[in-house]
């Protein structure tokens, strides 16, 4: 509703109060803390990782705020565990899937991500460019061939492609999966602990 009232009467603010952490840690990984601006938490990027600082910093003004209550943290601790369980639950089917053989594995990633990617899941067989005007269409003939998706791409790109995959037919996390947080830098060494375990 305030986006209809106000589409034509605001001020932009400068970039520094206006950035979201996921954004950050995906496309900005050596971004420097810019101690006067604002950075936006939202559900699935608070992480407790002491050594990062945004996190630290995060969690030293929650700890001093009046929401910080036995049962917000337990709630917090409880979102992070299912978040961390689902990236295993989706893991471990993807590689169950590359053992068993039955089916190959494909990429659908940026560039930039596709050799990290392509180590990571041990995978240099099919590899698409999410960039690619005709992805959608890409990733969908190569799926009828018996592919299983990984697909690592920005949010309204996999949005896209998860809607034309489902009104085919296809399963999200059987049949394609999303790999977004999965090429988060730092993800790679929280999935590879995962892989060891």
């Amino acid at each position: 509703m305030l986006n209809i009232l106000f589409s034509n009467n605001y001020l932009k603010l400068p970039t520094n109060f206006n950035q979201a952490l996921y954004a950050i840690k995906m496309y900005n990984p050596n971004f420097k803390i810019d101690w006067h601006g604002i950075i936006h938490y939202t559900g699935s990027t608070i992480n407790p990782q002491i050594n990062d600082d945004l996190d630290r910093l995060w969690f030293e003004y929650f700890l001093k705020t009046p929401f910080c209550t036995p049962e917000t943290f337990k709630n917090l601790c409880a979102g992070i565990e299912s978040r961390m369980q689902l990236k295993f639950d989706i893991l471990q089917k993807i590689f169950e899937i590359k053992a068993s053989k039955q089916k190959r594995i494909g990429l659908c990633v940026e560039p930039k991500n596709a050799e990290v990617a392509a180590k990571f899941f041990e995978t240099n067989e099919l590899i698409l460019n999410a960039n690619d005007s005709d992805i959608i269409q890409n990733v969908l003939e190569h799926m009828k061939q018996n592919v299983v998706f990984i697909i690592a791409a920005k949010t309204q790109l996999f949005m896209s492609i998860r809607d034309r995959l489902t009104a085919e037919g296809f399963i999200e996390n059987r049949d394609f999966f999303n790999g977004f947080y999965f090429f988060i830098p730092k993800a790679f060494t929280y999935t590879r602990a995962v892989r060891q375990m």
